[in-house]
């Protein structure tokens, strides 16, 4: 037989454990309640966006209705190769990369039919629209900031290599295949230039 100490204890020790017991029940109410919300909240994922509000390349369109885009430029776009052109340090190693003003193109691209001039020389052209000064200038800023916000310098050397110089870019998680107009077009969209 249990003494009345033993019992005082046992009944101290039920009634504190009936408020955790509670507890438990609701949290397990709360995470079954939502759990039911978790393919909800899935279907309604939104479409993932680069540059700032730009979106994918699997997501952008230069089609004649341009559907996702409306033709317009990102409302938060890179920056245009005027503004990279001087953004190199004392050493002239172009400011959050390891890409130096006197490196030749040919080193991160594909020439192609393009001259083979440095860096700084591509960047130095009064035309903004200048295709090599655009795959530059966004190849710096995927260096810079490329993941979640802007497309890595990698992506960035696929389409110049593979898009405007083989004129056959699969888009990533797309079955679209770009060619030239259509590269280009979207290194204009990343630049914040129009796309006319």
């Amino acid at each position: 037989m249990k003494s009345s100490e033993d019992q005082t204890q046992s009944q101290d020790t039920a009634s504190a454990a009936d408020p955790a017991r509670l507890v438990s029940a609701t949290r397990r109410r709360l995470l079954r309640g939502g759990m039911v919300g978790v393919p909800a909240m899935l279907a309604l994922k939104s479409t993932p966006v680069m540059a700032c509000n730009c979106t994918l390349p699997s997501g952008f369109s230069v089609s004649g209705n341009a559907s996702h885009n409306q033709g317009a430029t990102c409302s938060a776009p890179g920056n245009k190769p005027s503004w990279w052109k001087n953004q190199y340090n004392s050493n002239g190693c172009y400011n959050g990369s390891s890409c130096y003003k006197t490196e030749k193109f040919s080193k991160y691209f594909s020439c192609g039919s393009y001259s083979d001039k440095t860096l700084h020389n591509c960047l130095s052209v009064s035309d903004q629209k200048n295709h090599q000064a655009m795959a530059i200038a966004c190849y710096l800023q995927g260096c810079s900031e490329g993941g979640s916000h802007f497309p890595l310098a990698s992506t960035v050397r696929d389409i110049w290599n593979q898009g405007v110089i083989g004129n056959s870019y699969p888009v990533p998680g797309s079955t679209a295949v770009w060619n030239k107009d259509k590269c280009v077009a979207y290194l204009k969209y990343l630049t914040g230039q129009t796309l006319s």
